[in-house]
């Protein structure tokens, strides 16, 4: 065993540039494996976040209504006369939301731009268009709605931000102006967008921000079955056109059935990228078996004298096996390193946790 582990030292220190060379082209290769996969695996897991909340609700679809674009501007389209026109059109369960940005304040600290959804009594249990997935204390009820309570609901990144060192319920906020007590902390699938949103009764915006519920219009959100939500849509968006009294912008979508599209090719691109880094692995693979392939071809007339000087074949095999057993460990060893510190730096540099998940 000492004289096959001489020869293979001898081996590295005639062709050390040799070695070096395939050693590199190993550790690159599994650096690029590394990084592609940790790239594309934190891309996948953050749509699956970003969309896969979708899937865990009941199938929905939403209605939009707002004022025609070519109408004149002294034209209002009433909250009210959405309501009625969606109960009036609508047999499916649903429910009305009005969508509108205000400012905030917090104590002495104003906050611009904060998104504000006035959500009807319904829509409690169907706050999947708005992207809410689970409430810390408290819904808005249908009772905020009859009385109109002052009370709000914020989503996670508006509640880190105004209260960072207490707990925000019972806590109280401005929204355009008028007080607030916050009763509930939404967790949103749009959280890694930064947004900071508020949910309020709709009784309590129609009273408190006529402007807005005289503005462009309103969201409906309408339940539906999966087999047939294509057909309710048309249905729905069809019927609201035909009870309206005047021409109206009526436009139906479906988030839900977008995020069943969207996860579908997410997991077929998966293994693609899965292909892709995999190859680059193998690239590296190929640099190592190539260097073997010319290290033998070059020793043939050694090899030829050795066996005529009694050296077995399984020697030989035991020799050139060592080798690129030595090369494969250090070369991936080094290829790790580097690779972790690729991802590293990538995460410093876009402040983003990349996950790497083998293949």
């Amino acid at each position: 065993m000492s004289d096959i582990l001489w020869q293979v030292w001898l081996s590295f220190r005639r062709r050390a540039l040799t070695y070096i060379l395939a050693m590199l082209s190993l550790s690159a290769g599994v650096a690029a494996f590394l990084v592609v996969s940790a790239i594309s695996e934190s891309a996948f897991q953050h749509i699956d976040r970003m969309w896969g909340w979708h899937r865990s609700q009941p199938p929905t679809f939403s209605v939009s209504v707002g004022q025609p674009l070519d109408s004149p501007a002294t034209q209002t389209l009433d909250l009210q006369d959405v309501i009625a026109l969606a109960d009036a059109s609508l047999e499916a369960e649903h429910a009305v939301a009005l969508p509108f940005s205000t400012a905030a304040k917090v104590g002495r600290y104003s906050l611009e731009g904060v998104h504000v959804w006035a959500v009807s009594a319904g829509w409690s249990a169907r706050l999947v268009y708005i992207g809410l997935t689970e409430v810390e204390g408290r819904s808005i009820t249908s009772q905020d709605h009859e009385t109109g309570a002052m009370v709000c609901v914020i989503n996670r990144p508006f509640a880190d931000g105004a209260f960072p060192d207490a707990d925000p319920i019972g806590q109280q906020i401005r929204l355009g102006g008028y007080a607030f007590e916050v009763v509930g902390i939404a967790d949103s699938a749009f959280e890694q967008r930064g947004f900071r949103q508020a949910y309020i009764p709709l009784s309590v915006a129609m009273r408190c921000f006529p402007d807005q519920s005289r503005g462009g219009g309103a969201v409906v959100q309408v339940c539906a079955r999966e087999a047939t939500l294509e057909q309710e849509m048309n249905q729905a968006r069809f019927a609201m056109v035909q009870n309206a009294s005047r021409p109206l912008r009526i436009e139906a979508s479906s988030s839900w059935q977008e995020s069943k599209n969207i996860i579908d090719e997410i997991h077929s691109k998966r293994l693609l990228i899965g292909l892709i880094a995999t190859s680059l692995l193998l690239i590296g693979l190929l640099g190592l078996v190539d260097m073997l392939l010319a290290n033998i071809t070059g020793r043939i007339r050694e090899i030829g004298i050795l066996r005529a000087l009694g050296s077995t074949r399984s020697r030989q095999a035991a020799e050139v096996l060592l080798q690129a057993g030595v090369i494969g460990l250090f070369g991936g060893v080094v290829g790790v390193v580097f690779g972790l510190g690729v991802i590293r730096l990538l995460e410093i540099a876009f402040r983003a946790e990349l996950i790497f998940t083998p293949f």
